[in-house]
C-alpha cells in the first residue's frame, strides 16, 4: 500500500469514503475537503484503488507556557469494503512518518476508536468537557464592566485568548483555521461580545433552536475571562437571556476556574471525549515545552517506540530554570513506551496513576522524584 498526498482527480473518491465514514450534519464531505484544503489531505491506495484518507492540520499546543508545533490528525476514513485490511494502520504510520520528517514534535487527535491509535503510539493525554448552564438557575448580577458587541475579527481577540490559553496545558495556540471554526462554525452566524475596556474577556454566541417554538439555546463557541469580574459579567449577560433561552452550552478543559465565581454548582459538567497525544520527536518535545522555573532535576528515560527508530533508546533529561536539555545516553534508564510518555507528558496521569494503569513499572523512589514534572491536567476545548 502507498501513502501519498491527495491528487485532484481523487477528491470525489475521498469525499465518498468520508461520507460513508462520518455523518457530518449540514456539510457534505466534499465541502469538508474544500474547507480544510486539498493540500492537507493524505490517502492510501493499493495499486490504482484508493482505500482511505485523512487530514493533517498544522497547529500548535501550549505546554508549560510554551507553544509547540502539533500535527492534528482529522477525518481518518477507510472505505467500508477495505476495512480490516490494514489501510487505517498504514495511513497512520504514513502520517506519523511524515510529521517526523517535517520535524513536528507532537501529534494529537480526537479518537473514534482508541485501538487503532494506540497501535500508532497515541495515548490519552487530556479531556474535553461539556458545560451546561440552566439560565433560570441562580442568575448572576454583575454589571460593573462594560459589555459591547464586537466584529468577528480574530485580531481583536487574539491577545486576550493567548493570555488565557498559554498557561493552560494542551490548549491550542490557534491558527487562522482554528479561529474560523470558533467564529464561523460551518459558516453559520455568531455574535461576539467583549467585556471591559481594555478587554478582560469575551464570549462568542451561536444561537440555536430550543425545545419549543420561540425558545433558543446559547451555544458558546468561545468563553474566555481573564478576571473573576469578567467571568461574572459574562454569566450575567447569559442570564439576561433567560426569558426565552433555556441553557448555555460550551466546551473546555474539565478544571474550569470560570465555574468557581458562581455561588452554587449551577453548571452541569460531563466529559465529552478524551483526546490522545503522540510524541513524534521525543527529544524535541521534551526540549520545546516549559517546566516549573523552580524545578531542578535530572533523569534518564529508556524509550521504546516501535514505529520511530530515532525515538528509541536512552535519553538524559536535565531540567533547570524552566527549560530541559535532552541528549542521547548509551543505555539504561526508566523504561517507558511512547504511549506512556505521551500520557505523562500531557499530565493526564501522574506517575503514580500511570503505574496503576499498567503504563509504567517504576519503583516508588522514582515515582516520587518525577511527580509533578509535566504539570497537568491537560485540556483542549477546540475541536479540529
Amino acid at each position: 500500500m502507498e501513502y501519498e498526498p491527495l491528487a485532484e482527480d481523487d477528491r470525489g473518491r475521498l469525499a465518498e469514503i468520508l461520507n460513508a465514514s462520518f455523518h457530518v450534519p449540514g456539510m457534505r464531505a466534499d465541502q469538508w475537503i474544500e474547507r480544510q484544503g486539498v493540500e492537507v489531505c493524505r490517502v492510501i491506495r493499493r495499486g490504482h484503488e484508493l482505500l482511505g484518507g485523512l487530514m493533517i492540520l498544522d497547529m500548535a499546543q501550549f505546554y508549560g507556557g510554551r507553544s509547540l508545533p502539533m500535527g492534528g490528525i482529522s477525518a481518518v476514513g477507510v472505505a467500508p469494503e477495505a476495512r480490516g485490511g490494514g489501510a487505517a494502520s498504514g495511513l497512520m504510520a504514513g502520517a506519523i512518518q511524515e510529521l517526523h520528517q517535517r520535524r513536528i514534535p507532537l501529534s494529537a487527535l480526537y479518537p473514534a476508536t482508541q485501538t487503532l491509535y494506540r497501535k500508532s503510539g497515541f495515548e490519552q493525554a487530556g479531556a474535553r468537557a461539556e458545560f451546561r448552564l440552566n439560565l433560570r438557575m441562580g442568575p448572576v448580577q454583575e454589571r460593573a464592566l462594560p459589555l459591547v458587541k464586537l466584529p468577528r475579527e480574530p485580531k481583536l481577540l487574539e491577545q486576550v485568548y493567548r493570555s488565557w490559553a498559554s498557561p493552560q496545558q494542551g490548549a491550542l495556540d490557534r491558527t487562522e483555521p482554528n479561529w474560523r471554526r470558533v467564529l464561523s462554525p460551518r459558516d453559520e452566524p455568531t455574535e461576539v461580545y467583549g467585556v471591559g475596556d481594555p478587554l478582560e474577556g469575551y464570549v462568542v454566541v451561536h444561537r440555536q433552536a430550543g425545545s419549543q417554538p420561540g425558545w433558543q439555546n446559547l451555544a458558546l463557541t468561545d468563553f474566555v475571562a481573564l478576571t473573576p469580574r469578567a467571568a461574572r459579567r459574562i454569566y450575567s449577560f447569559l442570564a439576561d437571556h433567560r426569558s426565552l433561552a433555556e441553557q448555555a452550552v460550551w466546551f473546555g478543559a474539565p478544571h474550569q476556574p470560570l465555574l468557581t465565581v458562581l455561588a452554587e454548582q449551577y453548571v452541569e459538567t460531563r466529559i465529552n471525549i478524551l483526546w490522545m497525544l503522540r510524541l513524534v520527536d521525543v527529544p524535541a518535545a521534551l526540549r520545546g515545552r516549559g517546566y516549573s522555573p523552580h524545578l531542578n532535576c535530572a533523569f534518564k528515560l529508556a524509550v521504546d517506540d516501535p514505529l520511530l527508530a530515532s525515538n528509541r533508546g536512552s535519553w538524559w533529561v536535565r531540567i533547570e530554570a524552566g527549560r530541559a536539555e535532552v541528549e542521547k545516553a548509551r543505555s539504561g534508564g526508566l523504561k517507558v513506551s511512547e504511549r506512556a510518555l505521551a500520557c505523562l507528558y500531557g499530565g493526564f496521569l501522574s506517575p503514580w496513576q500511570a503505574r496503576l494503569a499498567g503504563l509504567i513499572d517504576w519503583p516508588d523512589r522514582e515515582l516520587s522524584a518525577l511527580e509533578g514534572i509535566f504539570g497537568g491536567p491537560a485540556g483542549m476545548g477546540d475541536m479540529f
